[in-house]
């Protein structure tokens, strides 16, 4: 628990061979890990979730528990940046950039953006801030 607390991590990252920590730590039978890893990745998809629906105050107070948020994405790289952007909360955008030092220019596995985002989704002054950036 202190590894991880001080030392941020994805808990869906995967191995050469797909394992994850937490199918690691199930398959050695070490109950307490295992409920320590599910806790870890039932806090990052409870921000995610909320960045992803649109609860923004709900995703700010979560966003504090993080040390790096970079964590908190889909399986497919679509980051809480790319949220915020497509949302159009350009507070949380310029936070996210300055704050947490998120790549602007990010791009999920789909190839898109959060101007990419911003734009779909007529977002015009967080379209402004991120052509500015």
């Amino acid at each position: 628990q202190q590894l991880i607390s001080e030392h941020p991590f994805d808990p869906d990252c995967e191995d050469n061979d797909g394992n994850t920590p937490l199918s690691k730590a199930r398959s050695s039978g070490r109950k307490h890990v295992v409920e320590y890893l599910e806790s870890v990745k039932g806090e990052v998809t409870k921000c995610y979730d909320a960045f992803n629906y649109g609860r923004q105050n709900e995703a700010v107070r979560l966003l504090k528990n993080f040390k790096n948020p970079h964590i908190v994405k889909s399986k497919n790289n679509f980051t809480i940046l790319h949220c915020a952007a497509y949302h159009g909360w350009l507070s949380v955008v310029k936070e996210l950039i300055e704050d947490h030092q998120f790549n602007p220019d990010c791009m999920d596995d789909d190839g898109y953006t959060p101007l990419m985002k911003a734009k779909s989704n007529e977002k015009q002054p967080v379209v402004d801030h991120l052509e500015t950036v």
